[in-house]
């Protein structure tokens, strides 16, 4: 799958749900290579192994307790790791929308080395148009693109309540119960999107990491009412 800025490709030796993008270019002992003019380079000339969409493990904890007429069931998951491209991120960094496009006409030095090793020293200003609207010197490097899809969700909790058929037994009345269920109450995770579970291309796409640029599953809060009669 081609998503312009990060690829999902599965190449012989590589792992479904292996993620291609361009990096930061980096010296031979892992610092961070700085431009002649004072910025970070982005290596467009090929990509690379970036990241992968399939998470370290999921897990779910489903139970319900009932005490009496009364009855509370929930659903709570934990997914950990995989990676995720929110394909609206970009576009919400070059506009400067995002927390971290807040430091603009600072004057700054970038913390890595030039071409010859040497550190660099090179002070230069960081503004919109020359930083974070540049795809060669930010907004083009899968170290900026690619997010941490791990979560912690309550997923659904229900409220549920049988009245005593005692109560009931000089009604036409079988059964009565009342129910309150709610949807998507909690979510906990540092991807800086709606929801890293909401695909890009839809369910049933094997196209897995891509997020953003759809619908979240929205939280909602439902009362229902269950009656049989005699």
């Amino acid at each position: 799958f081609d998503g312009a800025w990060i690829n999902s490709r599965l190449v012989e030796g590589g792992r479904v749900g292996d993620l291609y993008g361009y990096r930061f270019r980096y010296a031979n002992d892992g610092q961070l290579l700085i431009g002649a003019d004072g910025f970070p380079i982005v290596d467009q000339s090929k990509f690379v192994l970036a990241g992968n969409a399939m998470p370290d493990f999921t897990s779910a904890l489903i139970n319900t307790f009932s005490w009496k007429g009364l009855s509370l069931s929930f659903q709570v998951e934990w997914k950990q790791g995989g990676d995720v491209y929110d394909m609206g991120l970009r576009n919400s960094t070059r506009n400067g929308i995002l927390k971290e496009t807040e430091r603009r006409h600072e004057q700054v030095v970038f913390k890595g080395v030039k071409a010859d090793g040497t550190p660099n020293t090179t002070v230069v200003e960081i503004d919109g148009d020359n930083f974070y609207r540049s795809t060669v010197r930010y907004n083009g490097a899968s170290e900026i693109l690619l997010q941490d899809a791990s979560w912690f969700r309550l997923r659904v909790v229900s409220l549920s309540y049988s009245l005593p058929k005692k109560w009931l037994s000089t009604s036409p009345l079988g059964a009565l119960s009342f129910n309150l269920t709610g949807n998507n109450l909690y979510l906990n995770t540092p991807y800086k999107g709606y929801d890293p579970e909401s695909l890009q291309n839809g369910a049933g796409n094997n196209a897995f990491g891509f997020s953003g640029l759809t619908t979240p599953a929205v939280r909602s809060i439902n009362f229902g009412l269950n009656a049989t009669f005699k």
